[in-house]
């Protein structure tokens, strides 16, 4: 039997067993606390105590312990912005037509964006951060700046 021993309540629980096929791999598993304030509990799997993270990626979202979903979006555009930056020479140049830059913005980049988006509860400041992320790469195919006020 696996048993979980955490120490701020001093409680036992019991994952499941062995005959079951169930493992735990003690080296690997973490834990995560999820509340408004930072709190530290000493978690132990079978003698060893689990180790505790502030935040983790899981299926390509990251997820944090104050429970904001601010940081997946941030997460988002940081990832979508770097791509934009590996795909600047092409999207720059005047040689390419704009509609297939729109095709590739559309097919490629925002697909980057919006991966694990139908978990975001956004907020309005999430939702205005989405929207200059995706006016800035539609600004960079166009060729015009936010001084030309279009």
């Amino acid at each position: 039997m696996f048993s979980i021993r955490v120490a701020r309540h001093n409680k036992q629980v019991v994952l499941g067993s062995k005959g079951q096929g169930l493992k735990l791999n003690k080296a690997k598993s973490e834990v995560m606390v999820v509340s408004r304030l930072p709190e530290t509990m000493r978690i132990t799997a079978n003698g060893r105590e689990l180790n505790q993270v502030e935040k983790f990626k899981y299926l390509g979202v990251v997820y944090d312990s104050t429970a904001i979903k601010e940081t997946a979006v941030n997460d988002r555009i940081n990832k979508y912005s770097m791509n934009v930056g590996l795909l600047h020479p092409v999207l720059k140049v005047r040689y390419v037509p704009c509609a297939v830059n729109v095709q590739i913005d559309i097919l490629i980049l925002r697909q980057i964006l919006t991966f694990g988006c139908e978990a975001w509860t956004l907020t309005s400041a999430a939702k205005s951060k989405v929207h200059a992320a995706e006016m800035r790469v539609l600004r960079l195919i166009k060729g015009v700046t936010r001084r030309d006020r279009l």
